[in-house]
């Protein structure tokens, strides 16, 4: 069909977040380069298009230090991937950099070593500060993060990477305010800058994206609000002068593969609790009513109880979750997300609170909704978002990857391209 269009797939590994399952049977290969080697291995047979990472430049941290029920930490992004790729040479690799915990220089370097050593298979998802922990462990005197203006830092800094390394189409027309013009400070090498891809939801961050980068990553993806976020990102395009058909939105999803719908539905049922640790579950609940439960029951009802008067969420995207402000309005999301499931649990809710969407169901159904997202241009791809690891995605990669390609809507080899050219690659 002429107006066939591709489904695009990466997948993330290693997150903090309710759809990476910890469980004890695979605790100890979590987070090891054996772990590490086996998803890649993974994402190479199911020919994705690039092996996501994200960052964490600081622990996480509750009113006692660090809890010792929360994953802990991650391994450095360009150190690992650029390990991967010496043992897979064809799959792709976009590696999570927070603009406001590197000097540009340095950085520009690094990119473009692991742009040599992936063979121009590598990507850089922008992330502009925001990390108020991460902050003080890369700013001299410990600089406040309110007196950086994080947008400006960051858009300084991808200019200035861009333009070391030559990208097609970076002038020298955008002003500094903390650095100065950079010249061209390395070598060329195939891909020339990195396939650039940047995190954000803000209007102001829509508007840098799309003034500069590859592509966007976004929780949205379901059929109402993907369609208007790329309807909004398309517009923004037109308005920098660029051609939309140039840059791919890619959307977090999470999935689970089952024989059935039904085997999907119990298998997730088994996994909730290996989501949200116990006391994971009532340290949320306790945050966003803003008082103390003497017992709560993360497989029982919501709280029956009404939030604090005045109380105001500030769980930030603590696992995702989209709750900050009034309490009294994350408390009605959370009764409404519980009630349109048929009155889910606490602990069910909270996943589902996370606005990451969720699709479950045997391959062809998979399959299907994929699609479906794509051609209502809801999204151009996804990054899955992990489950239980290194070995979640096999039932992707062996029941649902086929029904694509028969359907001539998923790439059924590698080429020697470089991750851009891959990401822009139609069918």
């Amino acid at each position: 069909m002429a107006d066939r269009r591709r489904v695009r797939i990466a997948a993330q590994y290693n997150a903090e977040d309710p759809f990476e399952i910890w469980h004890p049977d695979l605790a100890d290969e979590l987070n090891t380069e054996d772990s590490f080697r086996k998803v890649a291995a993974v994402y190479r047979e199911g020919l994705f298009d690039f092996y996501f990472q994200a960052e964490t430049a600081a622990l996480p941290m509750g009113e006692k230090g660090v809890p010792e029920f929360r994953v802990m930490g991650r391994l450095d992004n360009l150190v690992t991937q650029s390990y991967l790729a010496s043992l897979y040479p064809d799959l792709g690799f976009v590696a999570t950099i927070n603009t406001g915990n590197n000097l540009p220089y340095d950085l520009a370097r690094r990119l473009h070593t692991f742009d040599i050593l992936t063979n121009g298979r590598s990507g850089w998802n922008v992330v502009l500060g925001g990390n108020p922990h991460a902050h003080v462990n890369h700013r001299p005197k410990a600089v406040r993060e309110k007196d950086v203006d994080r947008y400006v830092l960051g858009l300084d800094i991808v200019h200035y990477v861009l333009q070391a390394l030559g990208g097609e189409g970076v002038g020298p027309q955008h002003g500094f305010a903390h650095y100065d013009q950079p010249e061209r400070l390395l070598p060329p090498n195939r891909q020339g800058a990195p396939f650039t891809i940047q995190a954000g939801d803000s209007g102001h961050s829509r508007d840098l994206a799309t003034s500069y980068a590859d592509g966007m990553y976004t929780h949205y993806s379901d059929e109402v609000n993907g369609p208007a976020f790329y309807k909004d990102i398309h517009d923004r395009l037109k308005h920098h002068g660029r051609q939309p058909d140039t840059f791919k939105i890619y959307s977090r999803l999470a999935i689970l593969v089952g024989n059935s719908a039904e085997d999907a539905l119990e298998r997730h049922k088994s996994l909730l609790r290996y989501q949200l640790h116990d006391r994971q579950v009532r340290s949320y609940a306790e945050q966003i009513w803003g008082k103390r439960f003497a017992e709560l029951d993360p497989e029982g009802p919501l709280p029956e109880e009404s939030p604090t008067e005045g109380h105001v969420v500030k769980l930030g995207l603590s696992y995702g979750l989209y709750l900050d402000g009034p309490a009294d309005k994350a408390v009605a999301r959370l009764r409404r997300i519980s009630a349109e499931r048929g009155g889910a649990p606490l602990r069910e809710t909270l996943i589902f609170a996370a606005g990451t969407h969720y699709i479950m169901g045997s391959p062809v159904e998979v399959a299907t909704e994929l699609r479906r997202l794509v051609d209502l241009r809801a999204t151009d791809g996804f990054v899955i978002a992990p489950h239980s690891a290194p070995h979640w995605l096999e039932p992707f990669v062996r029941l649902v990857v086929p029904v694509l390609q028969d359907w001539g809507v998923y790439a059924k080899a590698y080429h020697d391209e470089t991750l851009r050219e891959r990401v822009l690659r139609e069918c």
